[in-house]
């Protein structure tokens, strides 16, 4: 074969591009000869790409597929119109903004696996976006049906009418569905839009109504939003009759919150009980022009509610739901809700109090950045990710808790953030981005010149704020992190890597148990890297141990550990019976101690149904009315109050004592 492809291609090139050739072989089909071997690469860091030479592309890996990097070599190895079927593989959860798609034009057959969960934009309001609408599938897809549906994503809907409904299995209606652009009237100075869907129904374990999905269908009046809904996009039901219905500020479909004009509406907001969802921009500004968000971040445009009240019943806080808001100042997520989504808080800058409970497991892209007025934010530990750009550009932001349990933080999460001088990173921690915590910008600025004039000087780029330490535990993410970035950081001192202290018994004099710090395999030596100080180590009662570190721990803080000093123990002196039903306990005295604890039963095991206890101030006691006959075992202890709180010696050895009839 490949000699004849080397005499036709000779032909060619003798004859010129119109020279014939064999019946069934065209100059298209020649062009697979570029392609026609097996190759891989790699998309980006997280996407890998492979090719079978037989028009088959395979898209592998994990986390979310976008657009190539810049040394992405697939449109070099591979002909894009070679590719006849696309697979996207189990691990890949997401397909944003991956116009590159519509390049394999010549694509029949497109698989995607069950893992993915969304197709669109990172960006609201981008414009129709669909990645395989160039492609020869998607052509004939849509002369098939009127609903075109993709693995359980349903791509196009907009030759639908009448009643439409929307088959089990869809979880997402994808950027635009059933989007009617419409015709400008000039006459009525107005859009005017043909759609000619009257009503909609939804199946139950729909999770996404994209944005714009429903936009322009001027005749929908009816709708159902199945409880399985989780994120309703910008615009979804715009210039419909079910919402141009609706005069109230706040516009409910169902149990969502879909648009509130901050433009118009400052007053305080109470988003009414039942509600579960805020949908992307129900609340938040948007608008595409430059000189208004900078009137927003100015403070010289202020629009938006100043309080805001959630209701129990929240779960979902979509993209941007309340970006621009910039009069709010204190917001209190409730229990329940899991994301919050990008650009939720973004650009609230008068927002000076989060609360964010211990449901929520992802904060996302920019969620609160350019909160200026935020001074601090406690991370709770069921928060496993922290979104890039997530709490950029705080200008006011000093304190920080990242608490156990956090897996991932995005790049630049804490970017241009000047005031917070220091963040301890959890051990849990297994990814951080670039330029997450310790990095300014200096872009440049214009410069006075000798001769009286300015002229403009290229500034640093990326640069690290002064005097910032991350606290990081040794071997951990954080400390490679670190080392990469070439961060100030310092190794954080965990109680888990302290040994040798336990309780002890009081002797008289000052008790100092030897302490041993271990951080990873290496085994730190006390007075080269830590010191050691007491509390309280002569007396009965809990004493304290201060470990400090010193040399390369120095600033890595104090970790003080507790023991206890109890009494010395005692014993029973006698035990016996001196009447019938009689049982006396004569304990031997130990000095310095408050009394004595004592404990019959008639159980040797001492079980609780059995066992009755007495704290007695002398040595002695008789204890009367017991089952005559009836063999007791005796065991006790002694004990001192200290402010208020009794420290007990261990238990004496168990003697029995059969009580007189």
């Amino acid at each position: 074969m490949k000699k004849i492809i080397s005499g036709i291609l000779a032909l060619t090139m003798l004859f010129g591009g119109g020279a014939l050739l064999p019946e069934g072989i065209t100059t298209e089909s020649l062009s697979i000869v570029a392609s026609a071997k097996t190759l891989s690469g790699k998309v980006d860091d997280t996407i890998n790409w492979s090719y079978d030479g037989k028009g088959k592309l395979t898209l592998s890996g994990t986390m979310i597929l976008r657009g190539y990097d810049e040394d992405c070599t697939l449109f070099t190895d591979v002909k894009a119109k070679d590719v006849t079927e696309i697979v996207i593989e189990n691990g890949i959860t997401q397909i944003k903004d991956c116009y590159f798609l519509n390049e394999f034009v010549n694509a029949k057959k497109i698989s995607i696996a069950d893992s993915v969960e969304f197709i669109g934009s990172d960006y609201s309001g981008m414009p129709y976006f669909n990645p395989f609408s160039k492609t020869k599938w998607f052509k004939n897809a849509k002369k098939k049906n009127d609903l075109v549906i993709l693995d359980g994503f349903l791509l196009d809907g907009t030759a639908a009418s009448g009643n439409v409904v929307v088959p089990d299995g869809v979880k997402m209606i994808c950027y635009g569905a059933f989007r009617c652009e419409g015709t400008y009237n000039k006459k009525k100075d107005t859009y005017e839009y043909d759609s000619k869907i009257k009503s909609i129904t939804l199946p139950d374990d729909l999770k996404i109504i994209g944005d714009c999905a429903f936009s322009g269908c001027g005749k929908l009046k009816k709708i159902n939003i199945p409880e399985s809904v989780e994120s309703i996009g910008l615009y979804a039901f715009r210039d419909t009759k079910i919402l141009n219905s609706i005069t109230a500020k706040a516009k409910y479909i169902d149990k969502w919150l879909i648009e509130y004009n901050i433009r118009e509406n400052t007053s305080n907001l109470n988003i009414k009980k039942g509600t579960v969802g805020i949908a992307s921009h129900a609340v938040g500004f948007y608008d595409n022009n430059g000189d208004a968000w900078t009137s927003l971040r100015e403070g010289t445009w202020n629009i938006g509610p100043k309080k805001v009240t959630l209701p129990d019943s929240l779960k979902y806080i979509n993209i941007g739901a309340f970006i621009g808001c910039n009069r709010l100042e204190e917001i209190k997520i409730p229990k329940g809700v899991r994301l919050i989504d990008t650009y939720a808080f973004c650009d609230c800058i008068k927002l000076k109090s989060v609360s964010i409970p211990n449901t929520v497991t992802e904060i996302g892209n920019y969620a609160f950045e350019s909160c200026y007025a935020l001074k601090k934010i406690t991370i709770p530990s069921s928060v496993k990710v922290i979104g890039a750009w997530a709490f950029a550009n705080c200008k006011s932001l000093k304190k920080v808790k990242l608490n156990e349990g956090l897996q991932t933080v995005g790049a630049a999460a804490f970017k241009l953030d000047t005031k917070l001088k220091s963040v301890v990173v959890p051990k849990s921690v297994k990814k951080i981005f670039e330029y997450a915590f310790g990095c300014d910008y200096d872009g440049g600025g214009w410069v006075d010149n000798k001769d009286g004039g300015s002229s403009w000087a290229d500034g640093k780029g990326e640069i690290h704020v002064k005097n910032f330490t991350l606290y990081c535990y040794y071997g951990s993410a954080a400390a490679k992190h670190a080392k990469k970035e070439k961060l100030n950081y310092q190794y954080v001192i965990g109680l888990s890597n302290i040994k040798g202290v336990k309780n002890t018994v009081y002797t008289g004099k000052a008790i100092k148990p030897t302490v041993s710090v271990k951080l990873g395999k290496n085994v730190l030596k006390e007075g080269t890297d830590y010191t050691v100080s007491f509390e309280n180590n002569k007396k009965i009662g809990t004493a304290k141990v201060i470990i400090t570190g010193i040399g390369d721990y120095a600033d890595s803080g104090k970790v003080t550990k507790t023991f206890k000093i109890t009494p010395k123990a005692t014993k029973v002196k006698s035990a016996a019976s001196p009447k019938a039903g009689q049982l006396k306990v004569k304990a031997k005295k130990v000095s310095g101690v408050t009394g004595y604890q004592i404990k019959y039963s008639t159980s040797k095991k001492f079980t609780k149904k059995t066992t009755k206890t007495a704290n007695v101030k002398k040595t002695s006691k008789t204890f009367t009315s017991l089952k005559k006959g009836k063999k007791y075992y005796v065991k006790v202890r002694a004990y001192k109050t200290v402010n208020g709180k009794k420290y007990y010696s261990k238990f004496s050895a168990v003697k029995s004592v059969t009580v007189k009839k």
